[in-house]
């Protein structure tokens, strides 16, 4: 009877033992798991700000302040301070985004004197301060996501809408509205740091519906704007970038082209 009580406890130490060791087990490959897991985490948790950027999804406003310096065509070769300020609204639904934007533009154009032949000799040259409201309502969409870009941080998108774009100033005040049409793109370079571009073309059609004023460069045909910027993102929300914004505006005897070089700040707040 003894040897046999001894049998049952040796045979409960034995499974004791058996269970410590494979619990022991368990918590190791637990824990390697565990260790494995987080590894992902940390990519994901480094890249948290670029996928909430991208994956926003609702409304959103912006404002912006820039400054700069602008290049004309008919300038020599001097450069003329830009200031503008303005406020884009964008509702993010997927790859669908409708986007709208009001911009105040403050600089100095130069212009051809008028009654003279437009060919280029003998011109006088006009410096005048003038202003442009630009407006733009456009649904963007994002080609990304459809196309299956192996690469998450790039995004492509096209977009179209209407555009506006009055200018005021005491020589050929103007004003441009149109059917919008364009492509943009943005390449994440680095943490929080993002490349963008542009281009978009007008079709005037405010010259039929509007009855614009004559003058000697005849009407506006279309306005043409293409650029890019690098941005700076801060706490999500906040972006400082430098950028370039090239503007051709078709006239039917003459054409203006624009080369602007601003700095600004943007504060996007979502609603």
């Amino acid at each position: 009877m003894d040897a046999v009580e001894r049998e049952v406890r040796e045979d409960r130490r034995g499974a004791r033992s058996a269970c410590a060791a494979i619990c022991a087990l368990v918590a190791w490959v637990g824990a390697a798991g565990g260790a494995l897991a987080q590894e992902p985490e940390e990519e994901t948790t480094a890249r948290s700000s670029v996928v909430a950027l991208d994956d926003f999804t609702g409304l959103r406003v912006a404002p912006e302040v820039g400054f700069g310096w602008q290049l004309q065509e008919l300038d020599s070769g001097d450069q003329d301070q830009l200031f503008r300020y303005g406020l884009q609204v964008d509702y993010q639904m997927n790859e669908m985004r409708v986007r709208g934007s009001l911009q105040h533009m403050l600089y100095t154009r130069t212009y051809l004197g008028a009654g003279v032949n437009i060919d280029g000799q003998g011109l006088q040259q006009i410096a005048v301060d003038e202003q442009a409201i630009h407006a733009e309502a456009a649904f963007v969409y994002d080609l990304a996501e459809p196309l299956e870009v192996a690469w998450r941080d790039l995004s492509l998108g096209l977009y179209g809408g209407l555009q506006t774009r009055q200018l005021i100033n005491d020589v050929f005040p103007a004003t441009l509205f149109g059917v919008l049409t364009g492509a943009e793109g943005g390449l994440w370079l680095a943490r929080d740091l993002r490349f963008t571009a542009s281009v978009d073309y007008t079709h005037n059609l405010g010259r039929l519906l509007l009855s614009p004023e004559s003058s000697s460069f005849g009407d506006a045909l279309g306005l043409m704007r293409y650029g890019g910027a690098v941005g700076m993102y801060f706490k999500r929300d906040t972006m400082f970038s430098i950028g370039y914004q090239g503007t051709w505006i078709a006239l039917e005897k003459a054409d203006f082209l624009e080369n602007a070089f601003v700095v600004s700040l943007s504060m996007a707040t979502p609603l």
